[in-house]
């Protein structure tokens, strides 16, 4: 982690084998995202998942029902929370695994 970065020659690395690391995601990062599910005219649920698929299929397990539709919203999206706002990324931190349920939104009208 200390290693000066410009002493590194990047031009001796193998990268035919650095391509299919990558491709075969060896180290099992995997970008997760948050989507809105609307459950009903007025409410949301927020699920974090690694696609759009992924959300419905977890919103089908957990309640039973297909969601009336399904929107990816921006990670730095704020919500307020008793102790401040709050970004979706920020949010992510507090979870382990996923898909995750990040929360509930009712609207008043």
């Amino acid at each position: 982690m200390d290693d000066d970065v410009s002493k590194i020659d990047l031009e001796q690395a193998d990268h035919q084998k650095v391509l299919m690391l990558i491709q075969n995601n060896v180290l099992g990062i995997h970008k997760t995202r948050i989507f809105s599910l609307k459950m009903n005219r007025k409410a949301f649920v927020f699920i974090y998942a690694r696609s759009e698929d992924e959300a419905i299929q977890f919103y089908h397990q957990f309640f039973h029902r297909t969601p009336l539709n399904c929107h990816e919203y921006p990670l730095e999206f704020e919500l307020n929370r008793e102790s401040g706002n709050i970004s979706f990324r920020d949010m992510k931190k507090e979870f382990r695994s996923f898909p995750a349920i990040a929360g509930y939104f009712t609207r008043r009208c």
